[in-house]
């Protein structure tokens, strides 16, 4: 886990074969998110029906050996993670690098369809995929856990 005291990015890293994933999300989605409930039928003194409300969006990179980058793009909760589309990079430096012109450049690329218009088999093809590299409901839990912890760490008193 890389976390940067000060920044509001989380990075999850980890290596499946000769694959280098990377999952990052951001803890400022939970601020700026609505609620996934009706307000009136939640009691506010339940903090377990409170917490996990909120959709995060998690950034997916899997970079293949011969350099190319498989991103995916999605929003986890409830232990989920739904996956909004999908694109490959042949040039994984222009998927993963974090800088002004790298996204820039990533804005002009075709992304293609929205994963929901992709064929059935298609989309569970894609959560086989990534269930394979351990990219599940464990990791779904995980990450809005992790958010919620960092948050109320740095949240000014």
């Amino acid at each position: 886990i890389e976390d940067t005291p000060g920044q509001d990015e989380v990075f999850i890293t980890r290596k499946h074969g000769g694959e280098t994933i990377r999952v990052m999300f951001t803890i400022s989605d939970m601020e700026n998110a609505e609620p996934a409930f009706d307000e009136e039928a939640v009691d506010e003194d339940d903090e377990e029906a409170l917490s996990g409300i909120f959709p995060l969006r998690c950034n997916i990179h899997i970079t293949k050996p011969n350099g190319g980058s498989l991103n995916i793009e999605s929003l986890v909760q409830d232990g989920i993670f739904s996956i909004e589309t999908v694109s490959y990079y042949k040039d994984a430096k222009l998927a993963t690098e974090m800088t002004a012109e790298s996204d820039y450049k990533r804005r002009g690329k075709y992304v293609g369809p929205q994963f929901e218009h992709l064929d059935v088999t298609v989309q569970e093809a894609f959560e086989n995929y990534l269930a394979e590299r351990n990219i599940d409901e464990s990791l779904a839990l995980f990450i809005p856990e992790y958010a919620e912890w960092k948050e109320q760490k740095v949240r000014p008193l």
